[in-house]
């Protein structure tokens, strides 16, 4: 054998792979599974695809199997057809000049599988597999694989000026790994950055949705950091230079938003803590604060979509924002967006929602919410402002001191008595039959 193989692994491939891969080898070609097959293997990862790399050319290949297909002739990829199941095999190859950023001007087939893994565009993605010899790493993927890094096959700024959105794919296998990004690479990407305006929408889009989607979707600041986002996605970067110098904040709204992605999870598992201790859990989807929270003017409204998202989560409750604010209201506010209320249910069912900010919408509006399904209004901030002036008046009227001694305890009773009168005012106004108030 021409490689250096490493035999110390042993992989279970699919039958279907095997056969092609000994089908091959019986014809006198060389072949073995290759790329992410290989690296989720030794991940101890379940592969979605398995990839096959042979030296047959993509005619050979035609004539050695039955059923086949021509995805990518050009390319020299031809789909083997096994049992209605499909198995892309392609030659060995070596790409000529990329001008664009993603495709190369010509491609040259070569005999040489060292040949064919020099251009791909990690280390751990350039192995290459078979029984018969073991895995073939001509580029340290296996250390890499164990030292938890993303490098790229020999020159990294060669590999992304030939594939732009390879920098994206660094950050993305970064977030679904848990790996670090190495030096080089991460210097590479840096300074080509730019480049990635030459892709399309749609390979950036399914590059940031694996991201995203991953258990480390943190990685996005990184992606800011090295400047990807600044031309794939600059709302984030508007975000990340959003601060929230509030009481209430610790966050950038970029920080703010990872933070929520990161505890989705939590969030179902909190979900079914609750229910188990029969309890009820409500999350607040969308901006629904006032001026000191960076809401202002007309009130922000939560994406329906968002909030489908949450029901699915197994919430009790919905609080979404449909343009109510908590605190003081503006004189030109407009109202609450009653569309989007619709929207909203439309999308969640029968998931009970809450209308927050209830202190200084009209009796109108939350009567009409109320009619068109919100089941509970939050009005809390008025019970607060009850029991701040009605203990202010206790003060002010020495009663506090009267009797003996002094004791603080004695200013709950005038507030918690405020709190119940507010709480029956609104329960009176707008009825409490199958309806909760706060």
């Amino acid at each position: 054998m021409k490689y250096k193989c490493n035999n110390d692994i042993k992989m279970n491939i699919p039958k279907d792979v095997d056969f092609i891969i000994k089908k091959l080898e019986e014809n006198g070609y060389e072949a073995f599974a290759v790329g992410g097959c290989v690296r989720d293997t030794i991940l101890g990862r379940e592969p979605k695809d398995w990839d096959i790399t042979t030296s047959a050319l993509p005619q050979k290949v035609k004539e050695i199997f039955r059923r086949t297909l021509d995805t990518g002739l050009q390319h020299g990829t031809v789909t083997v057809m096994l049992k209605h199941i499909g198995c892309e095999v392609t030659t060995y190859r070596i790409d000529g000049e990329y001008k664009d950023s993603r495709h190369p001007e010509s491609v040259e087939f070569t005999t040489n599988l060292i040949e064919d893994l020099k251009r791909r565009d990690f280390t751990i993605n350039a192995m290459a597999y078979n029984s018969k010899y073991g895995v073939v790493d001509a580029f340290d993927g296996i250390g890499d694989l164990q030292r938890k890094v993303i490098k790229c096959v020999n020159d990294p700024e060669e590999r992304f000026t030939e594939d732009a959105l390879r920098m994206l794919r660094a950050v993305r296998f970064s977030a679904q790994l848990g790996f670090e990004i190495e030096e080089k690479t991460e210097k590479a990407i840096k300074k080509l950055a730019p480049t990635l305006e030459k892709i399309s929408a749609e390979r950036i889009c399914a590059e940031l949705e694996k991201l995203i989607l991953s258990d480390n979707p943190d990685k996005l600041i990184e992606a800011y950091n090295l400047g990807i986002t600044k031309v794939v996605l600059p709302e984030f970067d508007a975000m990340m230079e959003c601060k929230q110098d509030t009481p209430y904040h610790m966050y950038n709204v970029g920080e703010h938003t990872i933070k929520v992605m990161e505890n989705v999870e939590k969030t179902r598992e909190l979900a079914g803590v609750c229910k188990g201790l029969g309890l009820s859990l409500e999350a607040e989807v969308g901006s629904i604060g006032g001026e000191e929270d960076g809401v202002i003017g007309q009130g922000e409204c939560a994406d329906p979509k968002e909030c489908k998202m949450i029901a699915d989560l197994g919430v009790d409750m919905l609080a979404a924002g449909i343009g109510n604010i908590h605190g003081k209201y503006p004189a030109n506010w407009e109202g609450l967006r009653f569309d989007v209320l619709d929207d909203i249910q439309k999308l969640t069912g029968e998931m009970p929602l809450v209308l927050h900010g209830g202190t200084g919408i009209p009796a109108d509006m939350i009567k009409k919410a109320i009619d068109l399904g919100v089941s509970k209004i939050n009005v809390n901030t008025e019970c607060q402002l009850s029991f701040a002036a009605a203990t202010r008046e206790y003060i002010e009227a020495g009663k506090d001191n009267e009797g003996k001694g002094y004791d603080p305890r004695k200013l709950l009773k005038p507030g918690f008595e405020a709190i119940c009168d507010t709480i029956k005012e609104k329960m009176e106004l707008f009825g409490s039959v199958g309806k909760a108030f706060e």
